[in-house]
């Protein structure tokens, strides 16, 4: 009875946490930033370990011994080998770190996500009448945070970098639209369901208009090619005409000249010649970087300590645009070339698991296969791979977006394993 409420309890947290995740927004608490989602992903992960614990306790199977329970249970709250390798070799930083505080806020702030929401996400059970419920949510939430986007384009008084939906700026923001689209392009390809194949559709298009981030441009170009290519042939061919005719025709004769500020947001050169602080920033990150090639300078200490290393190129005067750092730049000079090990072979090793539930998908009978395992694969392969792609011009590692790309990776991960399973059994 307990381990039942406690299952409700758990998926009404799991929801409460996706409705506040999409956004920067958070509250200062004793000197820490904490979002909505925060103490709820918390409070989350305490009540899977009690139901961990007093499934492990109070089984009913009597033929399965003490120790093969307890060696379940643990199995049940072990993250994935990629996500425990990446929080040890980021932590081991710590050493090189001049301001440790910092250090150790922000590994908390990787555990959050990477351990603990990406265990309730992955380990919770969603059945198929949850996710539906699931997928209605996140199409809502991403139609308001789009929307809201719609409103501040075409209010001319906001300023490009203000057309931002719930997020900090144009980049964040675009960092969202990247790793969201690829899985509503999914549902948009794969799903069943007249209605959500609109309503994705709806998204889309509105979501095309208000991307202003270069960056995020390319990866979602990249991304949603990926998708396409893989569902049909028929499917790239449309996209590939209904991106270049957007392009062509639509984009530059818009209010705020699309094409025009998405090759500006990511140019080298300003119109003066000279070079814009996104690239140089690149240069003094490589600089410390070749500091400390094996720790880093210490995770979270990068902002204290990117001001020492500009080098020969010639700082641009001015505002400076945020949210525009290389994240592979960013975990190099701060964790070391074993914190970007790390970064990169967790992000290899979920791409894999993806692709593989993918076309295991691909290789089974249409009967044993349901649609949200494909739509949940495919749409997780593409998140990955504009996370990617953006994450060149803008570090994605941010309140907002790093924890709705772990949802969705985590969700996928964990559907397909839960699929095997019962096909297995």
């Amino acid at each position: 009875m307990i381990s039942k409420y406690l299952d409700k309890g758990l998926i009404l947290i799991l929801f409460l946490i996706l409705a506040t995740a999409p956004t920067q927004y958070s509250f200062n608490v004793g000197n820490a930033h904490l979002s909505l989602a925060d103490p709820l992903i918390w409070f989350g992960g305490l009540l899977f370990g009690i139901s961990v614990i007093t499934n492990t306790l109070f089984s009913k199977d009597t033929c399965i011994t003490s120790t093969k329970r307890l060696f379940a249970g643990l199995k049940e709250i072990l993250p994935l080998p990629e996500n425990i390798l990446f929080v040890t070799l980021i932590a081991v930083s710590v050493f090189n770190a001049e301001n440790k505080t910092e250090t150790v806020k922000e590994l908390i702030q990787v555990v959050e996500y990477v351990i603990v929401a990406f265990l309730l996400f992955s380990k919770i059970k969603f059945d198929d009448k949850a996710l539906a419920k699931a997928t209605v949510l996140f199409l809502g939430i991403v139609s308001f945070v789009v929307l809201l986007a719609v409103i501040q384009y075409f209010d001319s008084s906001v300023v490009i970098m203000k057309v931002k939906g719930t997020f900090g700026n144009r980049n964040t923001y675009g960092g969202f639209l990247a790793v969201t689209l690829p899985l509503i392009l999914s549902i948009v390809l794969q799903s069943g369901k007249r209605w959500m194949k609109i309503w994705g559709f709806l998204i889309l298009a509105a979501a095309g208009l208000t991307v202003l981030s270069g960056g995020a441009f390319a990866g979602l170009l990249i991304a949603g090619s990926l998708v396409c290519v893989f569902v049909s042939r028929r499917a790239f061919l449309i996209w590939t005409t209904v991106i270049a005719l957007a392009v062509i025709f639509v984009l530059p004769r818009l209010p705020r000249d699309n094409v025009e500020v998405l090759k500006q947001s990511i140019s080298i050169f300003d119109e003066n010649g000279q070079v814009e602080p996104r690239y140089t920033e690149w240069q003094a990150s490589v600089q410390m970087w070749n500091e400390q090639p094996l720790l880093g300078v210490g995770l979270g200490n990068y902002q204290s300590q990117i001001g020492t290393n500009y080098g020969f190129l010639a700082i641009k005067e001015g505002p400076k645009e945020q949210d525009h750092n290389n994240l592979f730049l960013v975990f190099a000079s701060s964790t070391g070339l074993i914190g970007l090990i790390g970064l990169l072979t967790m992000l290899t090793l979920w791409f894999q698991r993806t692709t593989v539930s993918y076309f295991s998908c691909k290789s089974e009978s249409d009967a044993s296969v349901t649609d949200y395992q494909k739509i949940l694969a495919l749409g997780a392969m593409g998140a990955i791979a504009a996370f990617c792609i953006t994450s060149i011009w803008t570090a994605l590692l941010v309140r907002g977006v790093f924890l709705l790309f772990v949802i969705i990776v985590a969700v996928a991960a964990g559907y397909a394993k839960l699929h095997s399973k019962s096909t297995s059994a």
